[in-house]
């Protein structure tokens, strides 16, 4: 059984457990402390599951009577402090310090919060009876960082105004409107939050120059909140109704508008629960003319604006809309922000992350103090695992830990029976654990492999809505005069499966598909056969060597357009005689590989009927998911007329108009006759891929001029 001295403190938080540790040697400059904790931040996939670096992040550290000692410290906190390990002070905020209730919410500014990555930490000190406090909101929620106004909402709406106090150097306090008590103090998702009635509570901050912000200019803006009714119009935050603003849409629907000339929302559906806080937020990017809507840091919507409208006198209000003087927020809203800067995906993701009730950034360190411990490890069964039964563990150190399958079983989870058990960098099979509260026990679980092939089927062929998912043990069907699925149309559907297959024998496979109409097979991530066209029923094929007992990557795409439609799997090999992929060697779960670039997309077309001396036009309108390039291709029989658009360039998620109007450009040296067929062709691309072609309609062009 390995075991490793720690030589190096590397932890990961398991969900709701907080592991502290007492580091008794201050670092310089901190000698006259008493106690200190070193404080890690896990971006791991683990923890925050956060790739890239973010600086100047404030990050926040909510301390609790069982995990923190707060008769050690002052009454208000004045002796706390934080450090980098080279000793330099980091600037921090403490907005909440309950000693008697044992509660404590502390935002600290960090230089930099290193994306995948769980080794680098800062240190909290504190027990020192003469400090002063230190505690500063501005140095914390920096303006040269981007911060226009942090408002943490735990002011009296009630007190004497303006009542709510801004945390950056820009002083943009607000005063409270309608008819708010004291009691609309109320705990909140971080700290403490304002409770808004629904008929006339608001904030309001003015319209100085700081919040007016217009033309070419990013924007964000984000909250907490919770919302108690869904049958009317309710503003988060916002200016008035013709620049910027975050609400909620009766009766289903969160959205992020920015007016140019006209509103430009990114929404998304999704009824709240009224017991429940959600972080919403929405960033502006000019460069990109697009606008993004993210719902418990993950990126829901996006739609496309070409700047924000020019100044207006809309004060900037929490809880109402000031342009029409209504939409008033019914429900809490807690720790509200404005910056002139469009925040990245890995900057919304971490704020939720590390402000959720169940946060995944902050670890708490504790070193061993030469006790043993017993690990016991077990399965559940269905595989073993090493080391297995007791084992001593001296507090702090780690030792590694393998959970082996039985046959046909795949391992699925370690489950912490009893004790707290930190794990390594991540809960794989094979992974590192630490003991250092006592003894524990843990259990590896593990699941039979469901054979088959994971499948979605698309009831659009040019969309991604109206799906359906199963298990398909083989791919072997005729769907003449049918379909894959009930609610489905006959014809103009496609599907798509993934999975692994594992050969017997290590030799060249031939893979054959018989189709009617379009497939594409990927093995081992090789695209091998690419047949993805309307066409008669026929057979295709490719070759891949492969190595027996490995399974591998694979994924297949069918598409039907009209007619008869059919699918059938097939290999062969120098020993296997040409049959149906068996269910036995094929498992549904497993699948490492990336989709094809046309399940990022959705697209449809305007019509197959064109006029050109009626001033008619052929469009085609996409929804990005992802970041793409498409365009938009025109042919007669296999020659181009036309390329509207250009797949090279890649285009941010949103919305996409392609539009034709019946020219051909110089180099199509034929003229546009009505005898022959044309068709209008969708192509996609990811970059650094190849472009693919994702599909394709006949088009009908009448009165050629």
């Amino acid at each position: 059984m390995p075991m490793r001295k720690r030589q190096e403190l590397r932890l990961v938080l398991l969900p709701a457990i907080l592991i502290l540790s007492f580091i008794g040697m201050a670092s310089a400059g901190y000698q006259n402390w008493q106690h200190s904790q070193e404080i890690f931040l896990n971006t791991k996939t683990s923890g925050a599951a956060v790739t890239s670096n973010q600086c100047a992040f404030p990050v926040l550290v909510k301390l609790d009577g069982s995990s923190f000692n707060f008769s050690q410290a002052r009454g208000q906190g004045q002796d706390l402090r934080f450090a980098k390990p080279s000793g330099t002070a980091l600037s921090y905020e403490i907005e909440q310090w309950d000693s008697a209730g044992g509660k404590a919410a502390i935002w600290v500014k960090t230089d930099t919060v290193y994306g995948s990555d769980s080794v680098h930490s800062f240190t909290m000190y504190w027990g020192k009876s003469d400090a002063v406090d230190s505690s500063s909101a501005a140095r914390v929620f920096d303006t040269t960082a981007g911060f226009v106004g942090v408002w943490h909402l735990n002011n009296d709406p009630a007190g004497t105004a303006p009542q709510i106090v801004d945390g950056t150097a820009n002083g943009i306090n607000g005063t409270s409107g309608g008819s708010m008590q004291s009691s609309a103090l109320v705990n909140g998702a971080v700290g403490k939050g304002i409770e808004f009635d629904g008929a006339n509570d608001y904030l309001s901050f003015g319209n100085g120059s700081k919040v007016d912000i217009t033309g070419e200019n990013d924007v964000a803006v984000s909250a907490w909140v919770r919302l108690d009714n869904t049958t009317d119009w309710y503003t988060i935050i916002g200016k008035g109704d013709h620049q910027y603003h975050l609400q909620y849409r009766p009766y289903t629907i969160w959205e992020f508008c920015i007016y140019d000339t006209d509103w430009r929302g990114a929404q998304k559906t999704h009824v709240p629960s009224s017991s429940t806080f959600y972080n919403i937020c929405g960033v502006y990017k000019a460069s990109l003319d697009s606008l993004f809507l993210y719902k418990n840091g993950e990126r829901v919507a996006a739609a496309r604006a070409t700047s924000i409208s020019s100044s207006r006198n809309d004060d900037l209000t929490i809880g109402k809309n000031s342009e029409n003087n209504g939409r008033f927020w019914d429900g809490v809203i807690d720790e509200a922000r404005l910056a002139k800067t469009a925040w990245s995906d890995d900057w919304v993701r971490l704020c939720y992350q590390n402000q959720q009730a169940n946060q995944t950034l902050v670890v708490f360190g504790q070193e061993g103090g030469g006790q043993q411990f017993t690990l016991n490890t077990t399965g559940d069964g269905n595989g073993t695992t090493s080391p297995s039964g007791d084992t001593l563990i001296s507090a702090g150190d780690t030792t590694d830990i393998t959970a082996t399958p039985n046959e046909d079983y795949e391992f699925l989870y370690w489950s912490v029976d009893s004790g707290t058990v930190q794990f390594g960098d991540s809960l794989d099979a094979s992974t590192w654990v630490r003991l250092t509260n006592g003894s524990a026990k843990i259990k590896a679980h593990f699941q039979q492999f469901q054979h088959g092939l994971s499948a979605v089927y698309f009831g659009d062929l040019y969309s991604l809505e109206d799906s359906i998912t199963r298990i398909d043990t083989v791919i072997d069907f005729n769907w003449e005069g049918t379909s894959p699925d009930p609610s489905f149309g006959i014809n103009n559907y496609r599907a798509l499966w993934t999975g692994r297959i594992k050969p017997q024998y290590s030799e060249t496979y031939t893979f054959y598909i018989y189709m009617d109409d379009g497939a594409r097979l990927w093995v081992n991530d090789n695209l091998i056969i690419d047949q993805w066209n309307n066409q008669w029923p026929a057979e295709f094929s490719g070759q891949i060597a492969l190595t027996a007992g490995v399974k591998y990557n694979i994924m297949m795409e069918y598409h039907q357009d009209v007619g008869s439609a059919q699918v059938h799997f097939r290999w062969s090999s120098a020993s296997v005689g040409k049959q149906i992929v068996p269910k036995a060697k094929l498992y549904a779960t497993g699948y490492t590989g990336t989709r094809p670039v046309s399940y990022q997309l959705s697209y449809r077309f305007s019509r197959n009927t064109i006029n050109p001396v009626y001033g008619d036009v052929a469009t085609v309108d996409f929804e990005l998911l992802d970041s793409t390039g498409i365009d938009l291709v025109i042919k007669r029989y296999y020659d181009t007329i036309v390329t509207i658009g250009d797949v090279n360039q890649i285009k941010a998620p949103g919305s996409y108009r392609l539009v034709w109007n019946g020219t051909k450009d110089n180099t199509f040296g034929g003229t546009l006759s009505k005898p022959y067929p044309y068709q209008m062709v969708v192509r996609a691309k990811k970059s650094g891929q190849t472009a693919e072609q994702i599909g394709q309609k006949d088009l009908e062009i009448i009165n050629l001029p």
